[in-house]
């Protein structure tokens, strides 16, 4: 490498001065001035072609409502399922309102979304497919919902006009836009009343079957009790052996009302479901505390010392105070699910209904065009360049194929006519 090389490198690699820079960006001017008649026109015509493609575009309108939360039933005897959850466990609106993810399920469900088509008949006014199930997903794809962290849930439903909307295509759309999501929030309401009431039946349908079976057996055991006393002449045991038949016949209610829980969890869950697998290890709990009741037998108390007639009664009183106390529970949830299934209460709170929306929320013109002149400018600026790029070849190959007008355009040198 000689001495006049290594110094254009050196020369190369040093930083622009200020004269240069400026030296630079004047020659860059001096390049936009030159096709400064094709900028303008590109721009114009650009502009041109946006605002006649925006002012073609449909107006997009969305109305919106917000739901509360769903609230929880806590009262431990509002329905039979509420003893379930007291326990820790939620059977997902088996016995109360459902999660606001179950609101949020049902509104972009194909049932909820079918029905808005009949009710409205939008296959007519919204232009939708003949096939319903088509139609079906059409309209889903239009209907937004949207759960906040608080619980809140916001529905929304976009509808656009046709291009060119005269003012009641335009005042239908907008009165449209709020009737389905209105609608959506009344049919929600009436799907998930539907669900209750069934769910509700449901329960009630076991606890009479199981209420029927304590009945059957309180009054054995009531017989068997009256019989013992009539024939042992109203015998009757201590305070001790009594309040200890009480405080046992709690833990056995206690277990048998576990087991019905579990009967009823199985119903609608598989054996190995959370929900079974945590009802199961409390009743394992449960009898794993009356086990451990040492020295003493089956019915868990100790009546080594007690007569025989002592033992015999304790067995039945025991028995009568466990099914006493089952019975009387089962009754009350079976009342509680009568009144459930009997109810025809909202289940949905609106905190905003859906009022036809003021203003359309596309198309945006402003921002349109000036993002396209944006885009229009910057285009321009680049096919300058590369035109300056490829001058030479450019040129002559404008002088021989472009028109006149053309040429003056890029600012060429038109051909003398004849």
């Amino acid at each position: 490498m000689d001495f006049h090389d290594s110094r254009e490198e050196a020369l190369a690699t040093m930083p622009e001065t200020p004269e240069q820079s400026s030296a630079k960006l004047y020659d860059y001017l001096t390049i936009v001035w030159r096709y400064k008649r094709f900028l303008t026109i590109f721009v114009l015509v650009g502009m041109l072609l946006s605002i006649a493609y925006v002012m073609t575009i449909p107006y997009t309108y969305i109305a919106t409502a917000k739901l509360m939360p769903p609230e929880k039933e806590s009262g431990p005897g509002s329905s039979f399922t509420s003893l379930i959850q007291s326990g820790g466990i939620d059977l997902l609106g088996l016995g109360g309102s459902p999660s606001g993810q179950v609101f949020s399920e049902i509104l972009q469900s194909r049932t909820l979304s079918d029905s808005l088509i009949e009710r409205l008949d939008l296959i007519e006014r919204l232009g939708l497919p003949e096939s319903r199930i088509v139609a079906i997903d059409e309209l889903k794809a239009h209907i937004g919902v949207e759960e906040a962290k608080s619980g809140v849930i916001d529905i929304s439903f976009t509808l656009s006009t046709p291009r060119f909307p005269n003012d009641l295509e335009i005042e239908e759309a907008r009165r449209l836009s709020a009737d389905v999501v209105n609608t959506a929030i009344e049919l929600l309401d009436i799907l998930n009343r539907e669900k209750m009431v069934t769910q509700a039946r449901s329960s009630r349908e076991f606890l009479q079957k199981m209420t029927a079976i304590k009945r059957a057996e309180m009054d054995s055991v009531s017989i068997l009790l009256s019989e013992f006393q009539i024939k042992n002449r109203a015998f009757d045991v201590d305070k001790q052996l009594e309040i200890t038949v009480q405080s046992l016949a709690g833990v056995q209610s206690k277990i048998q009302t576990l087991e019905i829980q579990i009967a009823a969890a199985e119903q609608d869950y598989q054996s190995n479901a959370q929900v079974v697998e945590t009802l199961k290890s409390q009743l394992a709990e449960l009898r794993a505390q009356q086990g451990k009741m040492a020295g003493r037998d089956v019915l868990g108390m100790d009546l080594s010392d007690a007569p025989d007639l002592a033992r015999v009664y304790a067995r039945l009183r025991l028995d009568l105070e466990v099914a006493t106390q089952v019975y009387t529970y089962l009754e009350s949830q079976y009342h509680s699910e009568q009144v459930q299934e009997a109810r025809d209460l909202p289940t949905v709170s609106v905190l905003d209904p859906a009022v036809p929306p003021e203003y359309r929320s596309a198309p945006r013109r402003s921002f349109f065009v000036i993002v396209a002149f944006s885009i229009i400018l910057v285009t321009g600026l680049v096919l300058i360049f590369i035109i300056e790029m490829f001058g030479k070849d450019f040129k002559l190959f404008a002088q021989d194929h472009f028109p006149n007008w053309v040429k003056g355009i890029f600012g060429l040198k038109k051909a003398p006519k004849g």
